[in-house]
């Protein structure tokens, strides 16, 4: 159905059992038309005037997606944050939870909230069930944020934390790693750096585990 037809639908039959879809199918065929301002309009319209539609939870995934293309960034995080509080107990609700966390980390990120995305990481960690990868990408993540706050020690602590975690070829684990070696190199700590070279060339295949190897007999080398 064109939008005109929703429109039409809209107006003529307000608050109608099939209001809300017509809502949200109108906002939805705005969005795809990258008519962002209307589509959020309408978005926001379903969620304030049928706030029990069973449309309304993917609404407000929609309504971020659409602030965040407008560059509405504090009302894209605040709608992100209002999907994620809604979204459920259940396998599906966690993994949605987990996506809207993702994208809140993404913004803070890239406006340079640091502490902000570290706290969001620390709810992901919380939310994240412990034998999955996004524990590791999570902590991962932290270290960056660490080092962009020009925090290093902080990083490789967060970072040495991974090494325990399983599985140890994870690509998050192996590129802390990576980034451990040459943090311990800079730093002057050739032991450390040694140690983690290793584990990578233990636990990375090809190219990747030949230069470490290569590196960590160098460094033995020269100590």
């Amino acid at each position: 159905m064109p939008v005109p037809a929703f429109e039409r639908l809209i107006s003529n039959f307000d608050r109608s059992d099939d209001t809300s879809l017509a809502l949200f199918h109108l906002a939805s065929s705005y969005y795809n038309l990258k008519k962002y301002e209307d589509a959020s309009r309408y978005y926001s319209r379903l969620i304030e005037e049928y706030p029990t539609s069973e449309y309304t939870k993917a609404t407000q995934f929609n309504l971020a997606l659409s602030y965040k293309a407008l560059g509405k960034l504090d009302m894209a995080q605040y709608a992100y944050m209002k999907y994620a509080e809604s979204a459920g107990t259940d396998k599906a609700g966690e993994q949605s939870a987990l996506a809207a966390l993702w994208e809140i980390f993404s913004i803070q990120k890239d406006r340079k909230d640091f502490d902000g995305a570290l706290s969001t990481l620390a709810k992901i960690q919380g939310k994240a069930k412990a034998d999955s990868d996004t524990p590791i990408e999570a902590g991962y993540r932290m270290g960056e944020i660490y080092l962009a706050m020009n925090r290093p020690d902080e990083a490789m602590n967060t970072w040495e934390n991974l090494r325990i975690m399983k599985p140890l070829g994870n690509p998050f684990r192996l590129q802390s790693l990576i980034k451990l070696g040459e943090l311990y190199e800079k730093s002057a700590d050739m032991v450390k750096a040694v140690g983690a070279y290793e584990d990578l060339s233990r636990n990375a295949t090809g190219e990747v585990s030949a230069a470490a190897k290569e590196r960590a007999n160098a460094l033995r080398k020269a100590m």
